[in-house]
This record gives C-alpha cells, sequence and structure tokens, in this order.
C-alpha cells in the first residue's frame, strides 16, 4: 500500500511524514523526555533534517538536466543556494550545542547571505528562460532588488532605535529578502506563466513570517535556546520556520516528479526542458 501511495501520490507521502516531524518535534520540546542536552540535540536533529529538504529536492531535479541544458544553470543556483543555507543552520545548530548560544554574529551569516545571493541568481536565470532578454534594465533590477532590501533594514533598524546593531540588521534584512524574493517570483511566474512555476515560492512568504517573528523574539529577548522551559513562543517560531522549509521542498519536489514521471504523476502538466523549469 505504501509503494503504490508513494507511485501515486509522491507529494502526499512527504507532506505525510513532514507533519509527522513537527508533530515529533513539538511532542519532543513539550514532554522534554531525554535528560540534559540530549533532548536538545534530539531536537536540532529534527531540525536539520527538515530545513535540508528543499536543498535535497533541488539537488535531485538538479541531476535531470544534462551539462548543456538551459535550465541547468537555474537549478545550479539553487543548489548552491540552498546547501549554503544548510551550511548556516548547521553553524548555528553547532553553536548552540557546544557554546549554549550562537554569538550575534557568527559564520552562518556568511552562509546565510551567500545562499540568497545565489537564490536570487536562480530567479534571474529563470526569467531569462521565459523568454526575456538580458537587457539593461533587467540587470539594473538586480541591483534595485538588493538596494531596496538593504533601505528597507536600515528603516527598520532606525525605527527601533537600533541603528548600528549590525546583527539586527542582518535579521531584518534576511526577513525582507524573503519577502522579496517570493513576491518577484509569484509576479514573474504569473506573468509569464499563469502561476505554474509559483509552486515552491509561497514558501518564502511563509519563511519570511518565520524570520520576522524570530526577529522580534531575539530582540525581545523571548527566544530561549535552551529548551528546558519548553517555551511555547519559541516553539511556534520554530514550526513556522521549518513548515516554510516544507513548502518550499514540496515546491521543487512537484518540480522534480513532473520531469521524472510526466503528468502521470505531477497532475497532467506537460514540460520542457529546453525552455525553463516548467511549461
Amino acid at each position: 500500500m505504501l509503494n503504490g501511495l508513494l507511485k501515486k501520490r509522491p507529494l502526499l507521502v512527504f507532506w505525510g511524514l513532514g507533519i509527522l516531524l513537527l508533530i515529533l518535534y513539538s511532542a519532543i520540546y513539550l514532554v522534554y523526555p531525554f535528560r540534559d542536552a540530549w533532548n536538545d540535540a534530539v531536537l536540532y536533529v529534527i531540525y536539520v533534517i527538515t530545513v535540508s529538504t528543499p536543498a535535497l529536492a533541488v539537488t535531485a531535479t538538479l541531476q535531470l538536466y544534462d551539462v548543456n541544458d538551459l535550465p541547468r544553470r537555474v537549478w545550479l543556483n539553487f543548489t548552491i543556494g540552498f546547501w549554503c543555507w544548510v551550511a548556516a543552520e548547521f553553524v548555528w545548530v553547532s553553536y548552540s550545542l557546544l557554546v549554549g548560544y550562537p554569538p550575534p554574529l557568527n559564520l552562518s551569516d556568511f552562509f546565510y547571505l551567500t545562499g540568497y545571493v545565489f537564490i536570487s541568481l536562480g530567479i534571474y536565470h529563470q526569467y531569462l528562460l521565459l523568454g526575456q532578454p538580458a537587457t539593461r534594465w533587467s540587470r539594473w533590477m538586480a541591483f534595485f532588488f538588493w538596494g531596496l532590501a538593504v533601505l528597507l533594514a536600515l528603516l527598520m533598524l532606525a525605527l527601533t532605535g537600533a541603528f548600528f546593531d549590525t546583527a539586527m540588521f542582518l535579521q531584518d534584512l534576511f526577513g525582507i529578502t524573503d519577502l522579496l524574493l517570493g513576491a518577484a517570483a509569484l509576479a514573474m511566474l504569473a506573468a509569464f506563466r499563469g502561476g505554474a512555476l509559483a509552486r515552491p515560492w509561497g514558501g518564502f512568504i511563509v519563511l519570511a513570517l518565520a524570520n520576522i517573528f524570530y526577529a522580534w523574539l531575539s530582540q525581545t529577548g523571548a527566544y530561549q535556546v535552551d529548551t528546558v522551559s519548553g517555551d511555547v513562543l519559541r516553539l511556534i517560531s520554530d514550526l513556522v520556520y521549518m513548515l516554510s522549509y516544507l513548502v518550499l521542498a514540496s515546491g521543487f519536489l512537484y518540480q522534480y516528479f513532473l520531469l521524472r514521471f510526466g503528468p502521470r504523476i505531477s497532475g497532467g502538466e506537460t514540460h520542457h526542458k529546453e525552455r525553463g523549469i516548467t511549461a
């Protein structure tokens, strides 16, 4: 039965496993069945597994393209970007387990920022694959995108009175960039393909909300790295963050199954590897 479900409804199986991970994470967080650091270690293992799912999905999709296929550039940038995010999460978790609390500025910030750059490049190359010329205007739009993100993050710092707090600036920047990435991708794909490619990008909206919520908890001191207290706000923040990665992974897996198995799995849409992710 499971094999048949996996063949006919692979995304349903993925979401079933994902929801089980979220339930398991919540149960361990609230009940605290293990002693001392072991409880945090188990939670972090579940957390890293969950946030690694988009990187695994884009890597699998990348393998479906030959070196000369034009969409390979899109998926290569996505692959590098999401694995940079996995590296960032691993660094953050390592600090939490070994030191007790990650420093406000640490190596994970470098990997997060690098990941955003490569994911932005992936969206830009997807824009070109949709038949849009690489004009000077389109290149300047990429600079405008990042300039707007930086200006909005600086504005948020000014409003909160923490203008010279670099760590807080990066937190705000990541949340704003998530929103801009999601909005840009959804608008572009809806305009040029009727929304057929929009599935992965809803995760960026959820991710932005998770980052903004986390930034607020961090700035107010409400985010507890130690899970002994069973703080519900920390749990909600983690669950929303993990959910956003599952949404991203689900969208990328949809593209994978469409290319790998065709409309039989994906629900009736056709695909053309020479134009873009799907058509």
